[in-house]
This record gives structure tokens, C-alpha cells and sequence, in this order.
């Protein structure tokens, strides 16, 4: 595998998008609607905008609904030269999260069962892993754009 299409973002990325939000039911759909703002301007084909807003708010949804915490940090970065846009999805919520078909765990590690949001992430992402932080967790992915086709996203 390239190290391009690993999940952590790697040097040479724009900042795309990095906000904190505070918790509430409604932030899947308000980070959905600034990010789709946001990548108007970009490149991005309209299937690959598509495939990552449904990530951005499966993830985010788990985040308000399972963390029960305070915050969720949505980071998008796109690496230019490869054209590969990263994301990350943090919250201040404990446990670990399994990625369907991706992730193996110790025994005795705190594992929360995944639904079918977490399929739809794992199903939608080129990569993607959890990470544990030091305060809380978090789900990386990577969506390669040139895996898509070439009709830009449009403004309709």
C-alpha cells in the first residue's frame, strides 16, 4: 500500500477544514452542510463528495449519540500532488471503536459493538483505522479522489 493512502494524514497536506463542535443531534447534519459548502470551490468529484459526507456523518453521529460527551473535532486535509483527502472524526468519549473487517484487538481491551454505520465508513473508505488519544478517540480515513470519476461537484 502507497503511504500516500494511509489514513494519517501525511506532509504536504491543505487544511481543508479543522473545527471543535460542542454535542447536540443536530451537528451531523450542520457538518455535513459546511463541508459541502467548503468543497464547492475544490476539485472533487460529486460520487467522492457523496461517500464523504456519509462518512462524515456516520462517524459524527456515533460521536453524539455513543461518546455522550462534550465535543467531536472534524479535520479534513487534502494531499494535492496525490489527491487523496483525509479525515478525521475525535471525540472525548471513552471505549474503542471497531472498524468492521479492519481492526484486531488485545484481550481485555473495552471494545463497544459497531453498527452498521461503521460498515457504511469502512465500506466508503480507500483506508481507515481508530486511534486512541489521550483524550478520548478517533477514526481516521482517507478517500482516494482519483479512485473517481472526473465530474466536478457542482452547485446545483
Amino acid at each position: 500500500m502507497s503511504d500516500v493512502l494511509l489514513a494519517a494524514p501525511q506532509p504536504g497536506g491543505r487544511l481543508l477544514y479543522d473545527d471543535i463542535h460542542l454535542t447536540h443531534l443536530g451537528l451531523p447534519r450542520e457538518v455535513r452542510g459546511h463541508v459541502r459548502a467548503l468543497l464547492g470551490g475544490e476539485d472533487v468529484p460529486g460520487e467522492a463528495l457523496d461517500d464523504l459526507l456519509a462518512i462524515l456523518s456516520e462517524l459524527v453521529t456515533n460521536s453524539c449519540v455513543h461518546a455522550m460527551r462534550s465535543w467531536v473535532r472534524v479535520t479534513l486535509v487534502l494531499i494535492e500532488g496525490s489527491r487523496v483527502l483525509h479525515g478525521t472524526v475525535h471525540d472525548d468519549g471513552p471505549g474503542v471503536v471497531a472498524l468492521p473487517g479492519r481492526d484486531s484487538f488485545e484481550p481485555g481491551e473495552l471494545v463497544r459493538e459497531s453498527g452498521i454505520g461503521l460498515g457504511i465508513v469502512a465500506a466508503l473508505a480507500t483506508t481507515c483505522e481508530r486511534v486512541v488519544t489521550r483524550t478520548g478517540k478517533a477514526v481516521r480515513f482517507a478517500l482516494d479522489l482519483s479512485a473517481y470519476g472526473v465530474e466536478p461537484v457542482t452547485n446545483a
